[in-house]
């Protein structure tokens, strides 16, 4: 938020959740104190924070560390020795010059509270007869009483969003900026008014579709819609209006959320919209891992920072557009219009050669989506990005996860959800600084979320090293399964492809340009098949170590056409640029208003979704934060300036709102079905009564706030 980076970054910015944290809970507990003495109802204590009180003020007395009660007891008894007046408690404490109310902080900073006389959410039968306490007071104020934190929370989320709206809030705008292979998006079906199928439309959106509009509400921001996806019912479905390029018309597209293997909520399978400027690191080690690896992908000529503003001549401001100039350029190389330092450059740049996908099941995963060269099946591995944990490394191979030998991504996956709870042993290759590959032995363990901690990648553009094909491939989008080429000459895991044709390969996009130009006659000539010489190695083996043998490959007409069917890439990962971002801004403060309360509606009505969700089964509990976990969003909110760190508070605000007029024991909404009990009936609930309700209100609390705390904390570790 002010620019810091690292350990102290990260404590100013907890530091400034914190603070925000202790403003929505003193403005909550202001409204039941304002409420409070506008009812003539005594407050013996506003308290920011529970437990033993650090510092106290009580007019009359000044601050005092720990509490003033001790003073506040003795005026008491001077008050009540002095014959000043004939009128009640309170006015003898005034006349003795000391106020009832103590203001203080008290030593664990989460929540707070408003004690009056006669009111304890802890204890209903500490009633009192006094005429200035709250059981005196008429039902309908101390309706109003209950309720004013709730009103107070939302006006302030109201006005943080107002404020938000007219300074402009930096946010990713509803564009899809990738459409995932065999996903909802990739499946949604363009409807009529009625909700019919549009016949000869294609199906599935597309990159760079506009969202207008989700069953009707507005979209503003990206966000939204993966919020929406993730709020959805199970089985659905929902439909989208999205602008499309090119289109004069919006379309309609009708799609069910699906839920995603990786996170457990329902999703549509689209990625936001990436920008074409390349994001500049924090850490210099993270710069010059970022500089190492452009250089291996063959993108040196670019720095962090770069903007690319065009390829090939042609104006280009998203990554998929640019994407897009590389899957045109037919294996050419790319000619790339960079801004750097406000000067003009020019960088070259080759495609990558891209593999087939299709999908694999495994016994522990379902159908996972593998890539793969004509059933050639590469190594999982560790990527190259992100933090991996339990004594793993960025560019680990793997030589074996658990019983599994060079296993591929979906045999990997598998094998570590089968795992789940348990210790695993991984082997791994390692390459040192000197370039030597050494084997590692590494005794983990898998979360009980089926992870060890790492991202997960493939040896695709690293090397010819294999795993075993599976025995048929899914194609994506296809209708039946296809044969794997690959069992012709891979038996085993851990082979290497050193030759094709007669030529060095050293990854499987040389395999594939090899593989290309040793049938290309074949290919033009359609013959009905064609044989290739590879060279293969066992570096791994135990038995014929480093020995190298050529077998006859021979690839049908089917396998041909999906040879030359395949394209071109960009080799420039989405990890290293940054988001498109467009200013959400309100036109005036007549707007930003409107968008305020527009916001305020939305996040409300998201809470509520959500625990309705919940008991459906389409959210887990698990997908909730707490007070850990919220913490740990906030300073990474933190981070991105004070403008988004207002958004965020106004989004806690609006929660702590409706979460404390849940007709839940012990909370706000809870004391108000009682009220609303009382002046009904006439009388109060009956005391064991009450107490029972709070009695389960607070188990029920204090087991779900210790829940998600675990929770919390346990995803912090990595747990």
């Amino acid at each position: 938020m002010f620019g810091l980076t690292g350990p102290l970054g990260t404590i100013v910015d907890l530091l400034t959740v914190m603070v925000g944290f202790g403003l929505i809970v003193f403005i909550h507990e202001l409204g039941h104190f304002v409420a409070a003495r506008w009812a003539g109802i005594r407050v013996l204590t506003f308290a920011i924070g529970f437990g033993p009180p650090l510092v106290s003020w009580r007019k009359g007395v000044g601050f005092r560390k720990g509490s003033s009660l001790a003073a506040y007891n003795e005026s008491q008894k001077r008050a009540n020795a002095a014959d000043v007046l004939k009128g009640g408690f309170a006015e003898k404490l005034v006349a003795a010059g000391v106020s009832p109310t103590e203001y203080r902080l008290s030593a664990l900073p989460f929540g707070g509270y408003v004690q009056m006389l006669g009111q304890d959410d802890t204890d209903p039968g500490a009633v009192s007869d006094a005429p200035d306490s709250y059981q005196n007071a008429p039902v309908w104020k101390r309706m109003i009483v209950i309720s004013a934190g709730v009103v107070m929370n939302v006006i302030l989320a109201a006005v943080l969003f107002v404020f938000v709206f007219m300074a402009g809030l930096a946010v990713q705008p509803p564009v899809v900026g990738a459409v995932g292979p065999d996903s909802a998006a990739a499946r949604a079906v363009v409807v009529d008014e009625s909700g019919e199928p549009v016949a000869g439309v294609s199906a599935g959106l597309e990159t760079g579709d506009a969202v207008r509009t989700i069953d009707g509400a507005r979209v503003r921001r990206f966000d939204s819609i993966a919020m929406r996806a993730a709020m959805a019912q199970a089985g659905r479905p929902m439909e989208l209006v999205v602008d499309r390029p090119g289109v004069a018309d919006p379309l309609a597209f009708r799609l069910i959320p699906e839920k995603s293997e990786m996170t457990g909520l329902l999703e549509l399978g689209i990625a936001p919209p990436f920008s074409t400027r390349l994001a500049v690191p924090d850490r210099e080690a993270d710069r010059e891992l970022m500089a190492q690896d452009l250089a291996r992908m063959g993108l040196g000529g670019l720095e962090p920072g770069d903007e690319i503003t065009a390829a090939n001549g042609e104006p280009v401001s998203r990554y998929s557009e640019l994407a897009g100039a590389f899957e045109d350029s037919g294996g050419a190389a790319v000619t790339m219009t960079v801004i750097r330092g406000g000067a003009t450059v020019e960088v070259v740049a080759e495609p990558r050669a891209e593999m087939e996908r299709a999908q694999v099941v495994g016994p522990e995963t379902g159908p996972v989506l593998v890539e793969h060269l004509l059933g050639l099946v590469p190594v999982m591995r560790v990527s190259d990005y992100g933090e991996p944990e339990q004594g793993l490394a960025n560019g680990d191979v793997f030589a074996r996860i658990g019983s599994v030998e060079f296993p591929s991504f979906a045999a990997g996956l598998s094998e570590i959800r089968a795992t789940s709870g348990k210790p695993i042993e991984l082997v791994v290759l390692r390459r040192g600084a000197d370039g030597v590959v050494e084997e590692v032995t590494i005794p983990a363990r898998v979360k009980r979320n089926g992870m060890v901690g790492f991202l997960p990648d493939v040896t695709t553009y690293e090397s010819t090293l294999l795993a075993m094909p599976p025995a048929s491939l899914t194609p994506v989008g296809g209708d039946g399964a296809l044969p794997s080429p690959a069992a012709q000459i891979v038996s085993r895991a851990g082979a290497v492809i050193v030759s094709v044709g007669g030529e060095a390969v050293s990854d499987l996009g040389d395999v594939r340009g090899a593989l290309l130009e040793a049938t290309a006659d074949e290919r033009a000539s359609e013959a009905e098949r064609a044989t290739v010489e590879v060279g293969l190695a066992f570096p791994h083996a135990m038995g014929d170590a480093g020995q190298t043998r050529t077998v006859e490959w021979t690839l049908d007409r089917s396998a041909l056409d999906r040879l030359g069917a395949l394209g071109w890439g960009l080799p420039l990962p989405r990890a290293y640029v940054e988001p498109e971002e467009v200013l959400l801004k309100a036109e005036g403060p007549a707007a930003a208003v409107g968008l305020g309360i527009t916001e305020t509606h939305r996040v409300m009505t998201s809470v509520y979704v959500t625990f309705l969700r919940l008991t459906q089964g389409s959210l887990q509990v698990e997908h909730i934060k707490g007070p850990v976990g919220i913490a740990h969003v906030g300073t990474i909110i933190a981070d991105r300036g004070v403008i988004w760190v207002m958004f965020f508070l106004g989004l806690i605000s609006v929660n702590l709102a409706v979460v404390n007029f849940l007709p839940l024991p012990i909370v706000d909404g809870g004391q108000f079905l009682m009220l609303l009990y009382e002046q009904i009936r006439g009388k109060p609930v009956p005391i064991p009564v009450q107490n029972a309700v709070m009695m389960a209100g607070m188990l029920l609390i204090v087991g779900v706030f210790l829940f998600v705390t675990f929770n919390d904390i346990r995803a912090l570790l990595g747990g």
